[in-house]
């Protein structure tokens, strides 16, 4: 290979000695959340020894994606509004966005978190699709690239280099494969990667899995958690969120195909549509300019909970027409924000969109 398009290639670095960890809070709380009886006190305990974390988690908890009409002024308090499922997906996603912050000043970079971001959004998709675990879908998605995170964290100004020059090749007729030339430039490709770093970092069996397989097309029939990681991972390079732009491996309507019969009809059967809803959802958690809160949130626990607003009913969910169209605009976008956390709203009203 040519000396000066791969500067790094000689280096060969021993990757994985050269990656920082995971934020050690977000693995405690991955493995506390896991267990849906964990109580409130033991969430409490780690966020509490993490300032900047749990003053991150708080400020999302009063920002536009949760919409609360009242201050949430203590972690108790966020954590009791928003519940368990949503405190995981939230907690994952900061962590992921404090892990990369440096690394995101590089444009290139950023095509891997909002690919990361596409796949954990439609890998929840797939999963609602097929009635299947909502935010264990979302966490894994997130997940899934975490060798390529650990990577460009490590060597953002190399992996830069590394994607610039995967584009060229990928525009030329001769066949290209991006995992063998990501192991020729760092000595390993990030699904080697993500499984050391699952074990390094002791994640869940689960995510530890699609961390190494997640380009492994499964066999069969039956899908799993691994199945809709792959599908999802491939959807999001056939809507345009791939991280070097080539032709995608499967089309969006292989990919219907490939769930099962009866989870079909309730995808969203617009591509253009569906990257749109994605993108929506991808500029609501961008995180360019994100700084972490200087104020320690204060413990009020006496405060009283702020109710959810209710959800709409399916029966007006399923009629848009009869709102202005700047109003049900705003209704569906705030509604597909919540539900990078949540889930609910954005099912009702994905089931409007759908028919």
């Amino acid at each position: 290979m040519p000396a000066v398009e791969e500067a790094t290639t000689s280096k060969q670095v021993p990757a994985l000695a050269q990656i920082p960890a995971f934020p050690p809070i977000a693995i405690r709380l991955l493995h506390l959340l896991s267990n849906e009886n964990v109580a409130i006190s033991e969430i409490l305990e780690p966020l509490r020894a993490d300032p900047a974390f749990s003053a991150e988690i708080l400020r999302r908890a009063n920002s536009a994606l949760f919409g609360f009409t009242s201050q949430v002024n203590s972690l108790q308090h966020a954590l009791v509004v928003l519940g368990l499922r949503r405190v995981r997906v939230l907690t994952m996603t900061v962590a992921t966005s404090i892990y990369l912050k440096r690394a995101l000043q590089i444009e290139e970079l950023r095509r891997c978190w909002r690919h990361t971001l596409a796949c954990a959004l439609l890998t929840e998709e797939l999963a609602r699709a097929c009635l299947m675990h909502l935010d264990l879908a979302y966490t894994a998605g997130l997940l899934h690239d975490v060798g390529r995170l650990g990577l460009l964290v490590a060597h953002p100004e190399e992996y830069s280099q590394f994607l610039k020059n995967a584009a060229t090749k990928a525009a030329t007729p001769d066949s290209f494969n991006l995992l063998d030339y990501e192991k020729e430039t760092f000595g390993m490709d990030h699904c080697e990667a993500g499984n050391g770093l699952a074990a390094q970092w002791k994640l869940p069996l689960e995510f530890a899995v699609v961390t190494g397989r997640h380009h492994d097309r499964p066999s069969g029939h039956e899908i799993d958690l691994l199945a809709l990681v792959y599908l999802g991972c491939q959807l999001a390079d056939t809507l345009g969120f791939s991280v070097v732009d080539s032709s995608p491996t499967l089309s969006f309507e292989q990919i219907r195909e490939a769930l099962p019969e009866t989870a079909r009809h309730r995808l969203l059967g617009d591509p253009n549509a569906l990257r749109e809803l994605v993108e929506d959802r991808i500029q609501s958690v961008d995180i360019e300019g994100w700084q972490p809160p200087r104020v320690e949130p204060a413990e009020t626990p006496q405060q009283a909970p702020v109710e959810q607003p209710p959800m709409p009913s399916p029966a007006a969910a399923a009629e848009p027409s009869q709102a202005p169209r700047s109003t049900l605009r705003r209704d569906v976008l705030a509604a597909l924000i919540t539900t990078l956390a949540a889930g609910t709203a954005f099912y009702l009203l994905f089931r409007a969109l759908s028919q």
